[in-house]
C-alpha cells in the first residue's frame, strides 16, 4: 500500500506543475499581405512557431528577440486563413488565426 500512496503524490505533483505553466502573452503577425510569399511576426523568444497557411504547414523558431519569418511556397491570397501556434516548454500553447486582407 506504500507504493500506491507514492503514485498518488506524484500525480498530484504533476497536476500542480501543469497549472504553473506560463502564458504566452505576445503573438502577432506584422506582415502578411496578399500576394506576398513571406509572413513575419513576433512572439516569445526562442519558441517553436507552427504556421498553417492554406493547406501548407511551416515550422520555424523565433529568434532571441522573439521575431520570426516564414517563407511560403505559394503567395498569400485574399481571405486566406493563417493559423499560428506558438509553443515552448514551460508555457501553454497559444494559437491565433489571422485572415489575409
Amino acid at each position: 500500500s506504500g507504493r500506491n500512496k507514492k503514485t498518488t503524490v506524484n500525480s498530484t505533483t504533476n497536476k500542480k506543475k501543469s497549472k504553473k505553466k506560463k502564458t504566452i502573452k505576445t503573438l502577432k503577425l506584422k506582415k502578411y499581405k496578399r500576394g506576398s510569399r513571406k509572413i513575419t511576426g513576433k512572439t516569445l523568444k526562442k519558441a517553436k512557431v507552427v504556421i498553417i497557411a492554406g493547406k501548407k504547414k511551416y515550422t520555424v523558431k523565433s529568434n532571441k528577440k522573439g521575431n520570426f519569418t516564414v517563407k511560403l511556397k505559394k503567395k498569400l491570397k485574399k481571405k486566406m486563413k493563417i493559423r499560428v501556434t506558438v509553443s515552448k516548454s514551460g508555457y501553454r500553447k497559444k494559437s491565433k488565426t489571422f485572415r489575409v486582407k
